[in-house]
């Protein structure tokens, strides 16, 4: 009697981890096609040329990307009202301090905003190290942003690597950025 309950108990519990581990499965499956499913209208990741970037910084100079600038670059788009954006600086300040911008640019936009003070607030409040570029519809109709953040990785010649949106960690960039 004793061995029949020890060996029922037995099965309960591998029954209990098949469960959990199947729930786990099937968590991140959703995720994952969750997070497909919003970069579905983003720029293709397989190697396509970026947009032409150019655009005025907030003391009026004018920033212009261009291919085969022989380095890794980050473009990230953000918006004043963006919570996640404010959670994101510290992370975009951790990755400039560690990587030289002649290793890698990074180019932080700034979308959906009425008035340039906005943008300056923006970056007074948050702590952002990088400078801003004013970025207009029209930036954001070229390089398909949709919601905020969104960050595209592109190659030494300009082509897109990866593409993401949302909140991202320091060590996301981190290995986003990484030359392979």
């Amino acid at each position: 009697m004793m061995h029949a309950l020890q060996q029922h108990w037995k099965r309960l519990r591998a029954n209990r981890w098949r469960a959990l581990l199947v729930d786990v499965l099937l968590i991140l499956l959703f995720f994952q096609g969750f997070a497909a499913w919003q970069k579905r209208d983003m720029l293709a990741g397989s190697h396509a040329a970026a947009p032409a970037l150019a655009l005025p910084d907030l003391q009026g100079n004018w920033v212009e990307m261009r291919p085969g600038q022989s380095r890794r670059t980050l473009v990230y788009f953000f918006a004043p009202w963006c919570t996640v954006c404010k959670h994101s600086v510290p992370h975009l300040n951790a990755l400039r301090a560690l990587r030289s911008p002649e290793e890698l640019a990074i180019h932080v936009v700034g979308l959906s905003w009425q008035q340039p003070k906005e943008l300056e607030t923006f970056a007074r409040q948050t702590g952002l190290e990088l400078p801003v570029l004013m970025g207009a519809q029209q930036t954001a109709r070229d390089w398909k942003i949709r919601a905020f953040p969104t960050y595209y990785v592109l190659d030494e010649q300009g082509r897109v690597l990866s593409s993401d949106l949302g909140l991202s960690t320091e060590w996301g960039l981190r290995w986003r950025t990484w030359a392979w």
